[in-house]
């Protein structure tokens, strides 16, 4: 909640498709250090609980760009169309990752 309005103000100021890329970067280090985390510490939560806190940061400052780049892409008439494609793709990949995470570890067995 705390960088949600300062993030749109960055997304009117800055140009929303730069906005996007960096932070499709930043998740991906994020994921790559939670990754890791798994691995360099598998007593220590702490350095998972600050990833989890940073990938909160992430999505918070990448919402209004992602959500305002439409306008910019679509006309008028295609809008409410493509507000709907957004949504449904990103309930799509959080329900895939949701489902994929538990396979993985269920595959994984003993050796986490």
């Amino acid at each position: 909640m705390l960088l949600s309005l300062p993030a749109g103000v960055l997304a009117d100021r800055l140009s929303k498709r730069s906005i996007i890329i960096w932070m499709k970067w930043i998740e991906v280090a994020l994921m790559s250090a939670a990754a890791i985390s798994l691995f360099a510490f598998p007593d220590d939560g702490f350095p998972r609980l600050l990833i989890l806190g940073l990938m909160g940061a992430q999505s918070a400052l990448s919402s209004p760009a992602k959500y305002g780049i439409l306008p910019e892409l679509l006309p008028h008439e295609q809008l409410s169309k493509g507000n709907g494609h957004l949504e449904m793709w990103t309930f799509l990949a959080i329900i895939l990752g949701t489902v994929s995470g538990g396979l993985l570890l269920d595959g994984a067995g003993e050796i986490i």
